[in-house]
């Protein structure tokens, strides 16, 4: 009886050993993938997609998840609602040159990121930087942050490279100061009551950017008579003043 439960519990463990063995062999599969197409040319990367009147944002959705890159936009400029229908098993660099046509987009990869923009007369719709990590030297990047409506300075704005900790903070004149490691390098710029924005570094050394008013956001905030709270916040009675007022 003892060495059948014995035989029993040595079976099991080779069930448990070879399942672990398949879940490392899946993994680095995985993982493998991840870096190889950090490594391959957009002509190289080949993809099934098929959308109906999908919006944009439903359309890089799509690729980010077949894919593995990260679509970058800044979201005050780029319409993310507009509507394409996309039906096609090509390359990932055809199909973004479909999509640039029919949107009149610009679409920069660098690395595992495609940074997406305002299309310009004369420029290159579709362009790759690969492998950018192993030739970039750090770099002190500096600015200034202003309110779009009236140019006037924003102090206590967020700017963060993205994907990390390391961040500041603009001072009361809007301006800061700030060392990345390249140009593959995205700055985040946020603040209450502003529009996030997104930023590649590229070769630029001075980054100034006006910011957008979130209007959304503020419709949110309530001003009280010894600062702002958020409305969930407020257990007072609440007046409202028009903009005339």
């Amino acid at each position: 009886m003892r060495l059948k439960v014995l035989r029993q519990i040595v079976t099991m463990s080779k069930f448990a050993f070879y399942a672990l063995l398949l879940q490392c062999v899946f993994a680095g599969i995985i993982l493998a993938s991840d870096v190889r197409s950090q490594d391959l040319s957009i002509e190289e990367i080949y993809i099934s997609v098929t959308l109906e009147n999908a919006t944009l944002k439903d359309v890089f959705k799509k690729l980010e998840n077949q894919t593995g890159f990260n679509f970058s936009y800044n979201q005050g400029v780029i319409d993310l609602s507009e509507k394409v229908s996309v039906s096609a098993n090509e390359s990932l660099g055809d199909l973004l040159r479909y999509l640039a046509q029919e949107t009149k987009l610009n679409f920069k990869r660098i690395d595992n990121n495609i940074f997406v923009s305002k299309g310009k007369i004369r420029q290159t719709r579709v362009t790759e930087t690969i492998n950018t990590s192993q030739l970039l030297q750090g770099r002190t990047v500096t600015g200034k942050v202003t309110d779009t409506e009236d140019a006037s300075a924003l102090p206590g704005v967020n700017v963060i490279v993205k994907g990390t900790s390391q961040g500041t903070v603009t001072d009361i004149d809007g301006n800061y100061s700030l060392n990345v490691p390249g140009e593959a390098t995205v700055l985040v710029f946020s603040s209450v009551g502003y529009v996030q924005e997104e930023i590649v570094v590229g070769s630029q050394t001075i980054i100034d950017l006006s910011m957008v008013l979130d209007v959304t956001s503020l419709e949110e905030i309530v001003v009280v008579g010894y600062g702002t709270q958020r409305k969930v916040d407020l257990t007072g009675s609440v007046g409202v003043a028009t903009a005339e007022d």
